[in-house]
């Protein structure tokens, strides 16, 4: 059997191009530890598990939600229900519009607490105030003329010269940390010398300034073998307090009242669902009324204010609104 005198050209494999967790969202300096062993492994498919169980909870969250809308929006529309969901509605608008103007006059009241003096009334006050207003800009606008055009050349050189410094400064620090004959150096510190002295020469401070964080970050991370693993075991984690978020988001859901009406809707009689209905709607209503009550006293501590409460409807006399 005849075998060939010259040995046959073997091309090196590339090596496979695995992903990487990144140190930075707009650079790729990239931490790669080639003997990840099984546990990162593992915690990769865990971190996934994870993740999807929190998706799929919320998910089914916002469907019970949505069910439950378009349940409720159905019996809202139910000639027997319609009146008492109007009643509840205009109580609801009454209730929020008092709360509106309660804060309204809290604001007004603090605002005027502050800026009068011992004494002074509150037209006094707001007099006072646009005369200082008028003495401020009327400073300004002579500050502003009397500034040469000697005195604003002055400061743009100094603002220049302190740019200069501090983009020299960031890339002296960068040269330092990734000059080719660093002890410390490797094809990825190397590539970031080429970009550094790119941006220095083009002036970009902000990409100097990132590409400094992140040799930082690199290089911290590759002094310790278990970052990754680190890493991954935050994001499981996280992941695993996405989960009770979601969880605990759904338990919610399913406890309230709409989660309530779509158990009802579809495990019950259609009587069962009106009874259950009714029952909303009371609650609806007495703590729109509650809520009216509440934003009476309320507007009421502030200034005398006559209410005329008759049930489902409250009319409101003062002076100013």
């Amino acid at each position: 059997m005849k075998t060939s005198s010259t040995s046959p050209s073997v091309t090196p494999k590339p090596r496979s191009r695995k992903s990487r967790p990144k140190l930075s969202k707009c650079r790729d300096l990239i931490l790669y530890d080639a003997d990840m062993d099984l546990t990162s492994a593992f915690l990769e498919k865990d971190i996934e598990r994870l993740l999807r169980l929190a998706k799929d909870t919320m998910s089914t969250a916002h469907s019970i939600r949505m069910k439950a809308g378009v349940i409720l929006g159905k019996l809202e529309r139910e000639p027997a229900f319609s009146p008492r969901v109007r009643d509840a509605v205009h109580l609801e608008d009454l209730a929020s519009n008092l709360e509106k103007e309660y804060e309204r006059r809290i604001r007004e009241l603090k605002n005027s607490d502050e800026t009068l003096n011992e004494g002074e009334t509150q037209e006094e006050g707001q007099r006072r105030i646009e005369d200082e207003n008028a003495d401020v800009a009327e400073e300004l606008d002579e500050a502003l003329e009397a500034e040469s055009t000697e005195q604003l050349s002055q400061l743009k050189k100094v603002r220049k010269a302190k740019r200069k410094a501090k983009l020299t400064r960031l890339y002296r620090e960068l040269s330092k940390l990734t000059h080719p004959d660093s002890p410390e150096s490797d094809e990825k510190t190397q590539q970031v010398f080429h970009l550094a002295n790119k941006a220095y020469v083009e002036g970009n401070m902000s990409m100097l300034e990132a590409l400094l964080e992140d040799v930082k970050a690199y290089r911290k991370a590759k002094r310790s073998n278990k970052f990754r693993k680190d890493l991954l075991e935050k994001s499981r984690d996280r992941a695993r307090s996405e989960v009770r978020e979601a969880q605990h988001a759904l338990a919610q859901v399913k406890t309230s009242i709409g989660g309530q009406i779509v158990d009802i809707e579809q495990n019950h009689p259609r009587e069962i669902l009106h009874k259950a209905y009714s029952k909303v709607l009371d609650m609806r209503i007495d703590n729109a009324e509650d809520r009216l009550r509440l934003a009476r006293m309320r507007l009421q501590s502030l200034e005398p204010t006559t209410f005329t409460w008759t049930g489902s409807t409250t009319s409101t006399t003062t002076s100013s609104w």
